[in-house]
């Protein structure tokens, strides 16, 4: 094999190394959600358009975290910490957001999708958020 040949083979192998190490960094936050995620510490993860359709993130730490258009239908978020997470579009019907950690606090960037979420008393929301007009329930 020629000497160019070589340094050619040998650029692709580093670039596929790079590529594929990119990609475990880029989907460790994904996987950790929705595998692992009672607990986890995702704070200011990207998690935009994740399907989390169901994942146990019972008090995950989800600070200001990218959630856009992420599917957390019928998720448990209870005790999860949502503060400043970007929640625009996220898809949050059926989930369960019941319980004292489980607050949201900037009203601008939730605009997800609520409906059937359950939420209790000790649920936090932003000023100016009405989860019942979205058609949130109430339970105890």
């Amino acid at each position: 094999m020629a000497k160019g040949t070589n340094r050619v083979v040998w650029g692709l192998a580093v670039a596929l190394v790079v590529g594929v190490v990119a990609l475990g960094v880029r989907f460790r936050p994904y996987w950790v959600a929705r595998y692992r995620g009672e607990g986890a510490d995702l704070h200011g993860t990207n998690l935009q358009g994740a399907n989390l359709h169901g994942a146990n993130l019972r008090r995950a730490w989800l600070s200001d975290a990218d959630v856009q258009g992420a599917d957390l239908t019928s998720a448990d978020v209870r005790g999860a910490a949502l503060y400043d997470a970007d929640l625009r579009n996220a898809d949050l019907r059926g989930a369960i957001l019941r319980g004292g950690g489980a607050g949201i606090t900037d009203v601008e960037r939730i605009g997800a999708q609520l409906c059937n979420a359950r939420y209790n008393r000790a649920t936090r929301w932003p000023a100016g958020c009405n989860p019942r007009k979205e058609c949130a329930k109430l339970v105890e």
